[in-house]
């Protein structure tokens, strides 16, 4: 839907217990179950998913966490909870921003 707009959407894999990691070929067989169409990036040692924590307190869980990030590269909204509106409001408002 926002593709032709300059949206790239993809999925990270990063395994909050090493000891419940899976390897590749488990990963790929997820993503085919799942029927997932993006992109699956394997953060395999967790670097990415620590760099990105969030640390709030209210952020029990640490899935999902939504990040938009503008044109510029900045980050304009992150979440841990799926709302789809807020989502939505912020790709649009991010896509609207010029080239």
């Amino acid at each position: 839907m926002y593709g032709p707009q300059g949206l790239t959407a993809f999925a990270l894999y990063a395994p909050s217990n090493p000891g419940l990691a899976v390897d590749a070929a488990t990963l790929a067989g997820w993503v085919e179950d799942f029927g997932v169409t993006m992109t699956v990036l394997a953060d395999w040692d967790g670097a990415v998913y620590e760099a990105w924590a969030l640390n709030d307190p209210d952020a029990y869980a640490p899935y999902p966490r939504e990040y938009v990030l503008g044109r510029d590269g900045r980050l304009v909204y992150v979440d841990t909870n799926i709302d789809v509106d807020a989502l939505t409001a912020a790709i649009e408002a991010a896509l609207a921003t010029s080239r």
